[in-house]
């Protein structure tokens, strides 16, 4: 029995102790030279010992994205955490972006058939960057003008959040795709998001197996600011109908082609030259 409850004491020290670390990093009482030095001794001891060290950490902050609000100032704690760890290189590297890939949580592909839900609620990346902004997703922020008062007011501190909230979202993608183990898997991620909620597009659709739209658009923020750097000239117009294009368009209306024509079409167009966001030896 005393056996028994030592476990349990520590279990819960061990998850005080994550909270606090958390805490810390959001207050900035971590400074960056313990963090990097934290880490580095982390991957000293292995894969598995750095994952268990460091998924609890991420459920902490999963649970934590979820239960906050845009009307909480804390909002973007759990996704300032995340972005500072994600952050961190240890020799040549990022082991917290390539621990997230190691997560049974990560997106391999739908379980449901609510698939375009499910990756915006049930994988890591989706739930950090997981913040409503409509009243019809969270109906707690109308209490924001109840109490200040001021539509006005309250409009700018939501907007203010907003932006954070996608600085930082975009920050911790461009960690996991500069660094070259896990930018595959994001650039993948990224493309099953669209691919899975395509339907939102149509007039008509079945919101309850889509993600909902505040997460669709820090996707699309996030994407417009990794954009930012892109020069034209480095980019194919005609990507889209190659067949390495992440977005296909098989079943699209066509104009002035039929789908005989669009096959032909798509077999003379060569292959794609990505332009990526980065390289594994620099950050944008």
């Amino acid at each position: 029995m005393d056996t028994l409850v030592n476990a349990i004491m520590i279990r819960l020290n061990c998850r005080d102790m994550q909270r606090a670390f958390a805490y810390c990093i959001c207050n900035e009482s971590v400074s960056p030279v313990f963090l990097y030095d934290f880490l580095s001794q982390s991957v000293e001891l292995g894969e598995d010992a750095f994952d268990r060290i460091f998924h609890p950490l991420v459920d902490i902050l999963i649970f934590a994205s979820r239960v906050l609000s845009l009307q909480d100032e804390i909002v973007t704690w759990p996704l300032d955490v995340f972005r500072k760890l994600c952050s961190v290189k240890v020799n040549g590297t990022r082991p917290f972006c390539n621990s997230i890939l190691r997560r049974p949580d990560w997106f391999h592909g739908p379980l449901t058939e609510a698939a375009g839900r499910e990756i915006a609620a049930l994988t890591p990346l989706g739930s950090v960057m997981t913040v409503f902004c409509f009243l019809d997703e969270d109906p707690t922020l109308d209490n924001m003008c109840k109490v200040d008062g001021s539509y006005d007011f309250v409009h700018t501190v939501i907007r203010l959040r907003l932006q954070l909230i996608r600085d930082l979202s975009t920050e911790a993608l461009r960690c996991m795709m500069v660094n070259s183990e896990s930018r595959e898997p994001t650039m993948q991620f990224l493309s099953s998001v669209l691919t899975l909620n395509s339907k939102k597009s149509s007039l008509m659709s079945n919101l309850a197996d889509l993600a909902p739209d505040s997460f669709l658009l820090n996707v699309l923020v996030v994407l417009f600011n990794l954009s930012l750097k892109i020069t034209l000239d480095k980019v194919d117009p005609l990507y889209v109908f190659q067949s390495s294009s992440r977005v296909q368009l098989q079943g699209m209306a066509r104009m002035n082609m039929t789908s005989e024509n669009a096959a032909v079409f798509c077999k003379t167009v060569g292959s794609a030259d990505w332009c990526v966001f980065g390289n594994a030896d620099s950050s944008i």
